[in-house]
């Protein structure tokens, strides 16, 4: 591997706070949207960026730095153990990303590439974003799971380190209301993408909860790594559904 790739500045984990979260919820814990927002419908993920122009003087390619916001709908299967397997059915590729074919799942439209993330006073259009109506949302889909990468990262030797500010936000679509937002820290220099959360089911009540997540994507490893994890053929999806 390319040792240019790696950044010099020492990176200390433990003298980092892991998100700076409005809702301060610790890593792992879970927040209700449903219960504690009630009349909740319709949920926006956007998330907008600042490129460090100190930290990337030196550009190896002209390109901007383009975050992207992804999306997997995952089925769930407890089997015989009372273990949760949770899959990607090979019949609907139910995945939601930037890419015209992928854009729209039912319940989630992914609102197209931003290759800035930039707020503009008059408007927002280069702030990347997905919407989710939990209502129109595949009664079989249990976990949605949400991704942060960025484009061609290996390719333009890029990581988080190449950013000053970085900011995900969940809003109340109908309302514009911001009901929890967290903002990258150093410890994710090192990494071309996250997992940064999930939005799981709960079936006894219907109600979505979001659970923080903060697992980093090694150098090398892309959408298509965990898309190969999750995504499985009828055969494997057979033998998930006996196990």
């Amino acid at each position: 591997m390319n040792e240019e790739f790696f950044f010099s500045e020492e990176i200390s984990l433990e003298e980092t706070p892991f998100l700076d979260l409005e809702k301060n919820l610790e890593s792992n814990e879970t927040l209700n949207l449903t219960r504690n927002y009630k009349g909740l419908r319709n949920l926006m993920l956007e998330v907008e960026w600042f490129e460090n122009r100190a930290r990337n003087s030196k550009k190896t390619t002209d390109e901007d730095f383009d975050l992207d916001l992804s999306c997997f709908l995952l089925k769930c299967h407890v089997n015989k153990k009372g273990e949760k397997i949770y899959y990607i059915d090979q019949k609907s590729r139910q995945v939601v990303y930037n890419h015209q074919d992928f854009r729209k799942q039912a319940g989630i439209e992914h609102q197209g590439d931003k290759r800035t993330g930039k707020k503009n006073i008059d408007d927002d259009d280069e702030i990347e974003k997905i919407h989710i109506s939990f209502k129109k949302l595949d009664p079989k889909i249990d976990k949605l799971l949400l991704f942060l990468t960025i484009f061609k990262a290996y390719e333009r030797k890029q990581t988080f380190a190449l950013m000053e500010k970085s900011v995900i936000r969940l809003k109340d679509l109908d309302t514009n209301e911001t009901l929890c937002s967290f903002e990258l820290k150093r410890e994710f220099d090192i990494y071309t993408g996250l997992i940064f959360g999930e939005l799981v089911r709960n079936k006894e009540d219907d109600s979505w909860e979001f659970k923080r997540l903060g697992e980093g994507m090694p150098i090398g490893e892309d959408l298509n790594t965990y898309f190969k994890q999750y995504h499985k053929h009828p055969h494997a999806v057979q033998e998930i559904l006996n196990s």
